[in-house]
């Protein structure tokens, strides 16, 4: 018997994440109840079952706000690029018919458990590569892609190398003899502070909550990290939070813009750190702005998408339509001064 069932335990959960090719991070279970503490949303983590085996799991995150009920994974405006569901490890080596049996199933009994809720807005943003989005075309969802780019660790390094681009290999070079210095670091202060003002310029409705952050990296010592890039004078110049599982380096929140090819530098170093580590794959995150992609294309990576999914009421219409045109002018006007 199939069922949908809210999983109580953190090692059920997080011992089917382990063992999954797709997860991410955040799916662990303490960094979704970190989620859970730092924003205004209640997490759900549904499992599917088939009598007593676990075959998925699907992280919710639900809020009403101004009488409108939203269901997000991940949670809107936390830094979260993807989160979503999780089917069975066995899932890649079944055959086609049997995948489209386990997911169809799965995603039809959450859509059920989902209906009972009533949403008025559903966002959900798929972990990369995981490509079958038909069931929420045939299910009245609007589905788009989004990227995030990827260099492939397994390849020699004499080959990575080789495929940078000539003026990135100038810029690492000259970075290199300028007696840049990287070290690893627990103070999120700095990268913190770099963050906000970024925010500020932008007149962006989004900033970095800095103890929630804090909270992820005491929890995770080892697999997030902060990296700052000093220069030959002890000033720090650069810096980087890495997230680092499952056979995977993400290059998550960084520095835009930064002196003496400093970026350039640390991305490269990182890239050799992880592959000299055994990790498969490096993640230079998010490929969809247009402004940041000159400069990540030249590593030479290849393009992962994910899945972007959403559902709107009509309420839920016109809530976005408010946010847009009214809500967010007010409070880039309210936050920044503009």
């Amino acid at each position: 018997m199939l069922t949908i069932e809210l999983i109580e335990e953190k090692n059920i959960w997080d011992d089917f994440v382990d063992k999954n090719s797709y997860a991410a991070l955040p799916h662990k279970w303490d960094f979704l109840k970190i989620t859970e503490k730092h924003s205004s949303y209640k997490l759900h983590p549904y499992g599917f079952y088939r009598g007593d085996e676990l075959l998925g799991v699907y992280p919710l995150f639900i809020k009403r706000i101004m009488g409108l009920k939203m269901i997000s994974s991940p949670p809107l405006g936390i830094g979260t690029l993807y989160l979503g569901y999780l089917v069975s490890k066995e899932y890649d080596r079944l055959r086609q018919s049997k995948k489209e049996l386990l997911l169809n199933s799965f995603l039809g009994e959450m859509e059920t458990e989902m209906k009972r809720h009533s949403p008025d807005y559903v966002q959900v943003c798929t972990v990369p590569n995981f490509l079958d989005m038909r069931f929420f075309k045939w299910n009245n969802y609007s589905v788009r892609s989004i990227y995030t780019y990827v260099v492939d660790l397994n390849k020699p390094s004499e080959d990575i190398w080789d495929n940078l681009h000539k003026d990135l290999k100038r810029c690492i070079r000259l970075a290199d003899s300028s007696g840049l210095e990287i070290r690893v670091s627990d103070d999120i202060s700095m990268l913190h502070k770099r963050q906000e003002k970024r925010y500020r310029e932008k007149a962006a409705d989004f900033s970095l909550d800095a103890e929630y952050l804090n909270e992820l990296i005491r929890v995770f010592p080892d697999n997030i990290k902060i990296y700052y890039v000093y220069n030959d004078k002890g000033e720090v110049i650069s810096g980087m939070a890495s997230q680092e599982y499952n056979k995977r380096f993400m290059a998550w929140i960084g520095v835009a813009r930064a002196e003496e090819h400093a970026n350039e530098f640390l991305i490269w170093k990182l890239m050799e750190q992880a592959k000299s580590e055994g990790l498969n794959k490096f993640e230079i995150a998010g490929a969809d702005d247009r402004g940041l992609n000159m400069f990540k294309s030249r590593f030479s990576p290849s393009l992962e998408v994910c899945g972007q999914i959403y559902r709107k009421s009509i309420l839920g219409n016109m809530a976005a339509w408010t946010y847009v045109n009214v809500y967010r002018p007010h409070f880039k006007k309210r936050k920044f001064g503009i």
